[in-house]
């Protein structure tokens, strides 16, 4: 066993994967055995490896110069596992060197695992284990744990935007995640350095507490839960319409809001996902539009009720008129598909009664008020 040894040089972590995914993932005895043999009939007397689970292979090498010469056994590997399984297994793999602090062959270990599960994370043959690649997988990990503990202590909290009309009333709001830990967190600051079961694991508990305040809160026309492309799929969906069904909720009170950068790295799936939530009553937002470089052939296959234009359009309107003249493109761009438009940012007087006079529907922005509690929103639509 590699933590049995004396302290290596270095020890490698590979990961085996199949080239296509057609291949599957049960990797044949037959290909382990032979790859095996061929590992250790490469290594110098001093080196050893073994087989750690299936696909999964550790060395223990004693004979290593430094980083090049690492990266040139990493390429003997490949080139051994390519001729073994006439290249339809490719190896990932991850190297920690020993260094002054370790007292034994584990915590060499538990750094190339680090590096190998970087290296088939990045699709790269080999990645070795420095100090700031330890350093942020030992924060991700504290921070999954912290989101974790959140959840369970009900410290992610919601805040609402409204969204106003003309007339100055609240026709929709955007639920906002808070994070409350020495002072509220906005998601800007810990969502995108969520793994990808994390941000699932969240926008669920998002998309309950969204519906189950619709449910209690009913003098609010519609809300708009944000979620990532990359996480919906027909299990999200489903559990959606299951809280709306469980709650009493409309569908057509809650707005599902995707950002345009999100839904261009995963078009195909995420626009067939849309489409669904529509049929099944839900409305559908892009967020953030104009900053996600979406072609119009993209754009005129939306199946989207609304478009909401991002901040950096409004900011500065009354004194840059070149935002002024995108700002009425994607007005009469969306009217002109029968979409509703929402103009984010919203700050003063001047931008709201021009955004409205060059046709917006509805304006969210500091103007009106900034993301607020469920109660402080309660105070403000009474006080309309």
């Amino acid at each position: 066993m590699l933590t049995s040894l004396e302290l290596p040089q270095a020890i490698c972590i590979a990961q085996l994967q199949p080239t296509n995914t057609n291949e599957g993932a049960d990797i044949p005895t037959p290909i382990m055995r032979s790859l095996l043999q061929d590992f250790d009939a490469s290594l110098p007397s001093g080196d050893c490896v073994e087989e750690l689970s299936r696909g999964r292979f550790g060395f223990a090498l004693n004979e290593l110069k430094g980083v090049n010469h690492a990266k040139l056994a990493a390429a003997k590997f490949q080139r051994i596992t390519q001729a073994v399984t006439d290249s339809r297994y490719e190896l990932h793999t991850g190297i920690a060197f020993r260094n002054e602090e370790d007292a034994e062959p584990e915590s060499i270990r538990i750094r190339a695992d680090i590096a190998c599960k970087e290296a088939v994370r990045a699709q790269q043959e080999s990645v070795f284990a420095d100090d700031a690649l330890v350093q942020a997988h030992t924060t991700a990990l504290q921070l999954g744990e912290d989101i974790s503990s959140a959840i369970t202590h009900h410290n992610l909290l919601l805040f609402y935007q409204p969204q106003v009309d003309e007339e100055g009333c609240i026709a929709a709001c955007e639920g906002l995640l808070r994070w409350q830990k020495e002072k509220l967190i906005s998601p800007g600051h810990f969502l995108p350095r969520l793994k990808q079961t994390e941000l699932y694991q969240v926008t669920r508990y998002t998309a309950r507490q969204v519906i189950r305040d619709l449910a209690d809160q009913i003098w609010i026309p519609s809300s708009s839960l944000n979620i990532d492309p990359a996480i919906l799929d027909n299990a999200l969906l489903q559990l959606i319409l299951d809280e709306l069904e469980l709650w009493q909720v409309n569908t057509n009170r809650l707005t599902i809001e995707i950002t345009e950068a999100g839904l261009i790295n995963n078009y195909d799936q995420t626009i067939e996902l849309l489409a669904k939530a529509r049929d099944l009553g839900l409305s559908v937002a892009i967020d953030d539009f104009g900053t996600g470089y979406s072609s119009l052939q993209h754009f005129k296959n939306l199946p989207i009720d609304e478009l909401k234009i991002d901040m950096i359009f409004v900011q500065n309107l009354r004194t840059d008129q070149s935002n002024q003249y995108l700002c009425n493109m994607m007005i009469d761009l969306a009217h002109t598909f029968g979409h509703q438009v929402v103009a984010e940012g919203v700050e003063d007087e001047w931008s709201a009664e021009w955004l409205f006079n060059a046709g917006c529907d509805l304006l969210q922005g500091f103007y009106y008020s900034p993301p607020l509690p469920l109660e402080s929103l309660n105070h403000m639509s009474h006080d309309e």
